[in-house]
């Protein structure tokens, strides 16, 4: 007969277990950053605009056949 070695349930966590610091630091990143955006955009004063003065013009002469 054929022996059957257990499975250990901690051979499983060991290996899931590193993956929650690296992601755990790349969602605070992202959040982080994209908070930061929306919170800059939220508060900031915007007091001038840059104008100037263009002209526009069209590329492309395109008929439908």
């Amino acid at each position: 007969m054929h022996q059957v070695k257990p499975v250990h349930d901690t051979d499983a966590a060991a290996a899931k277990g590193p993956i929650w610091r690296p992601l755990r630091f790349a969602l605070f990143t992202i959040l982080f950053g994209v908070g930061g955006v929306f919170g800059w955009g939220a508060f900031a004063m915007i007091d001038r605009a840059v104008v100037a003065p263009g002209t526009l013009m069209v590329e492309l002469n395109r008929r439908n056949i």
